[in-house]
């Protein structure tokens, strides 16, 4: 995750929704890296959205303001999703991967 003007920063957070939007699990982007992983999810539908630490506004998979229009993310057979990455409004980098 990247803060605004590129920066890395260690105050975002990623946070997993189920099909009607109810928070699932959060994850703390930490480090240098920005990856975020989520364990254990059974398959299903599930979405994404990302948020700076004291900013409540969320930022959902793929790159939209709203839940409606957000991308869901579909587990089939307890397989691996990589590669998942998105814009931050104003960041000018990717919330994630």
């Amino acid at each position: 995750m990247l803060a605004p003007g590129g920066q890395r920063s260690d105050v975002f957070y990623c946070t997993l929704h189920d099909d009607i939007g109810t928070i699932l699990s959060v994850w703390h982007i930490w480090g240098q890296d920005g990856e975020f992983k989520f364990t254990g999810l059974a398959d299903g539908v599930y979405y994404l959205a990302a948020r700076e630490q004291h900013n409540d506004d969320l930022w959902w998979y793929y790159g939209t303001g709203s839940f409606e229009n957000a991308t869901p993310i579909v587990i089939t057979g307890h397989e691996a999703v990589s590669g998942i990455s998105w814009s931050l409004p104003g960041s000018g980098g990717e919330a994630g991967r």
